[in-house]
């Protein structure tokens, strides 16, 4: 059996239009979910990551934010033509990077 998305009336499954409202059905034959079933799918979807996973992720972030901006002080020092800005960003992020344990 077949429900009608625009309706909600149930028809035949060889039908191709609903019987009420006229409306093309869907080619697909699953059931309409309840609120209690999509409600549990999202929790299992929400608690994916443990503690640990989420606490890596984090440091994979701040290691890539470092290195993008040791890349923009490439891109700026090759722009104007002076490398002290470099020297002292690389200095700041490994400082930073060895205090942070990264």
């Amino acid at each position: 059996m077949i429900i009608c998305t625009r309706c909600g009336a149930p028809n035949l499954d060889e039908a191709r239009f609903c019987a009420k409202c006229r409306h093309k059905l869907q080619s697909s034959r699953k059931a309409v979910q309840t609120e209690d079933s999509s409600w549990q799918r999202l929790e299992k979807m929400t608690n994916r990551f443990s503690e640990k996973d989420r606490a890596e992720l984090l440091r994979m972030a701040e290691a890539c934010g470092y290195s993008l901006a040791v890349v923009a002080a490439v891109v700026f020092s090759t722009l104007y033509g002076d490398w002290r800005p470099l020297y002292a960003v690389i200095g700041v992020v490994a400082l930073v990077a060895w205090i942070r344990k990264i």
